[in-house]
């Protein structure tokens, strides 16, 4: 084999080497995004370690193992005055303190992980009067809520989360674990007509296929649909959809593109070598 063949087969095999023994854990960054109704989307931006596949390595994302990187909170203001007007919401704050653990599978043809539970713990604020959401100027409904009878309910999990009861403010919010397909949720338009609103998750790979997704440049994106019935909109039980999105971009380690910059310099030194002789 001729020294430049033998070199760059080296030097991929080195590469390859040190992404297979730290295919498990890879790193990502990405967003946490809410999106309530036709208010402008919540976000929040984190980055962590995630671990892929059990310890399978690279290829078909087959499940991914999550806990922590996303925390803070964004607040969104209320534009539409018809709803300030009947409702006294001025803005809707969400602050994140918690993003799992939890493990979501049965992607890219992988074996079922049920039922893909994924909590995220925080506070979502309905900010009365108050747009800058001070103590007291708020209704708080927490992400997740802890009972005796189910355990957690809430965000990523599934249950029964209400703030009011009977009162003069009622809120209520089923939610439902993530999933990679496609979910829905009930909206309710200005006119009083109940139509369907949906949100797809997605993977998609460094070469543009689902079979790369468990690599570097690699993309998931994980959805969750919650059904919120409250009667501070339109004065009774009106229907909203709220959709949570959490979005995965697995970038290279710089330990891997150090070694890949080293192999290419090699080669070029090497190339010069040989166009000297």
């Amino acid at each position: 084999m001729p020294r430049l063949s033998l070199s760059i087969g080296v030097v991929l095999s080195l590469a390859l080497g040190a992404a297979t023994a730290s295919a498990a854990p890879l790193k990502w960054n990405g967003t946490l995004s809410l999106n309530l109704a036709t208010l402008a989307p919540i976000g929040i931006n984190g980055s962590a370690i995630a671990t892929v596949n059990g310890s399978t390595g690279y290829g078909h994302l087959n499940q991914v193992y999550l806990d922590g990187g996303f925390s803070g909170g964004q607040t969104v203001p209320i534009t539409d005055p018809e709803v300030t007007a009947a409702s006294g919401i001025i803005s809707i704050r969400v602050d994140v303190t918690k993003f799992g653990p939890g493990t979501l599978g049965q992607i890219s043809g992988g074996p079922p992980i049920s039922p893909n539970i994924l909590p995220v713990g925080g506070v979502a604020k309905i900010c009365l009067y108050d747009p800058n959401c001070n103590p007291g100027g708020f209704l708080p409904i927490p992400l997740t809520l802890h009972t005796a009878s189910s355990g957690t309910d809430g965000l990523g999990v599934g249950g029964l989360v209400s703030v009011g009861g009977f009162g003069g403010i009622r809120i209520s919010v089923v939610a439902n674990p993530w999933t990679i397909g496609t979910a829905t949720a009930l909206d309710q338009t200005d006119n009083g007509a109940i139509v369907v609103e949906s949100a797809s998750g997605f993977v998609h790979g460094p070469a543009s296929l689902t079979s790369s997704t468990a690599k570097p440049s690699g993309m998931v994106q994980f959805v969750t649909p919650l059904q919120v019935t409250t009667n501070l909109v339109s004065g009774s039980n009106a229907a909203l959809a709220l959709f949570g999105r959490a979005t995965l971009h697995f970038i290279p380690e710089p330990g891997i593109l150090l070694l890949l910059g080293s192999g290419v310099v090699g080669l070029a030194l090497l190339g010069r070598g040989r166009m000297r002789k």
